[in-house]
This record gives structure tokens, sequence and C-alpha cells, in this order.
């Protein structure tokens, strides 16, 4: 006795087709409610965040993509608060917005030789994720209340290339200093808490390797800013000479 024939699936009408446009919004909706996750997980418990993605616990994008889609909401808003339509500009705005982030990586990745010296056995991509965790969580932040405070610093007093603090009158500089500062703050302390994290290492080690991070990045961004003057489009520490004599000073 033959077998029966198996019956063909039906063929597609002329009428149906993949819903792709569901599909993007189904998969933007979720990419989005992951980086909001991510975000917030690292913001307010930057340790157990840490100890947590170097475990392979949790749903954490991957560090690359997190700051894929940190980079993009900063870009966007560079282009509005500084729209223009040549290749220069845009090459300018595209720097502008990648630079942060390379900034950010650079320090998860000077911190790795203090978090070694101190017993840790993690590779330098833990280091460096770490790095881009923070600058994609309160790095974002810091960034964005930066912009809005570059903006009003010109609307109110003019433009100014150089330090964010200086050529302001002294409550400009006080209320820009709150503003920055506390975000700024909030970077470091969210940094300091995914080394300890991922490394398990005390508070005070990870505030060292932090510390010799901020003085490696701040003496080598002096002599960059000293012989080739460019914006980094974050808030950063560079020392400065006043009097001939090196002083921390916070350029943006």
């Amino acid at each position: 006795m033959q077998p029966r024939p198996r019956p063909r699936p039906p063929l597609p009408s002329a009428t149906d087709a993949p819903d792709w446009v569901r599909e993007t919004v189904r998969v933007t909706r979720d990419e989005i409610r992951r980086f909001v996750a991510t975000a917030v997980g690292f913001m307010l418990r930057p340790a157990r965040f840490g100890a947590a993605w170097a475990a392979g616990e949790g749903d954490a994008l991957n560090p690359l993509g997190f700051v894929a889609t940190a980079l993009a909401i900063t870009g966007a808003v560079a282009a509005v608060l500084d729209p223009g339509d040549d290749g220069g500009r845009l090459a300018l705005l595209v720097g502008h917005a990648i630079l942060p982030y390379a900034y950010y990586a650079a320090l998860g990745a000077l911190c790795h030789p203090v978090l070694r010296a101190f017993g840790s056995t993690r590779p330098l991509r833990a280091s460096v994720a770490v790095g881009l965790y923070a600058g994609g969580g309160p790095g974002l932040l810091l960034l964005l209340v930066s912009a809005a405070c570059q903006v009003l610093r010109a609307h109110l007093f003019g433009l100014h290339d150089g330090p964010i603090l200086r050529g302001a009158p002294l409550w400009g500089e006080i209320a820009f200093g709150v503003l920055v500062g506390g975000a700024t703050l909030w970077f470091f302390v969210a940094l300091v808490g995914g080394q300890r994290g991922v490394h398990s290492i005390g508070r005070g080690r990870a505030r060292l390797a932090v510390l010799f991070a901020v003085v490696a990045s701040g003496i080598a961004l002096a002599v960059a800013h000293h012989y080739v003057p460019f914006s980094m489009g974050a808030p950063h520490f560079a020392l400065s000479f006043y009097k001939h004599l090196p002083v921390p000073d916070v350029w943006f």
C-alpha cells in the first residue's frame, strides 16, 4: 500500500506579505525597553549590575549595542542643537558624537592595570565594558546635561570655546558647576561601582583605579589640547596652566 502524499501548504495569496512594519515596531520596542532597563540598572546599582553581568546573568544589552543606542541619541541631539547640511559639518557632528564614548572606553581601559595590580583576573575587555556601560548610562545623562548647559551659556553669555566653567559671571559658573558637577559625580560613582562589581574588589581599590584613569587621561588630554585645539564633546578633566602652575580644569 502506497503512503498518501502529504498535502502541500496553501500558496500565499497575492495580498499576503511579511508584515515588516509590525516586526520593526516590535524589535524597536524591545530594544528600547532593554536599553532603558540596562541604563537604569547600571545607574542605580552599578556594583550589583557589574557582578551580574560578569556572571552572565540578567538581560543587559551587549556593551557595544548599548553604546550604539546611546550614540544614536547623542547624534540626534547634536544634530538638533547644531544643524548643518554640508559634509564637513556632518563629519564634525559624527566626531563629537563618537569622541565622548571613546573617552569613556579609555577610562575603563586605564583602570585595568591598577585593577590587575590589586589581584583581579578579569580580562581587559571587562574593564572596557564597564567604561562603555558607564558611558551609555550616566555618561549619556552627563552629555545631555552638558549640552543643555552649553546652549544656555551661549544664549546668555555668548559662545565660548574652552573650559566650560570659565568666562561666565560667578552665578552662572556656580549654576553650571552644580548641574555638570552633579552629573559628573554620578558618572564616576557609577564607574567605581561597576568596576567594583565586575572585578570583585573593595570600593577603595576601585576608587584608586578610577582616580589613576582620570589623572592619566587628564595629563594626556592636556598635552592634546595644547598642541591640537579640539572639542571632546563631553566634560572631562585636563590640566590647565595658570601662571605656569598646573591646575585641574574641566573642559568640554
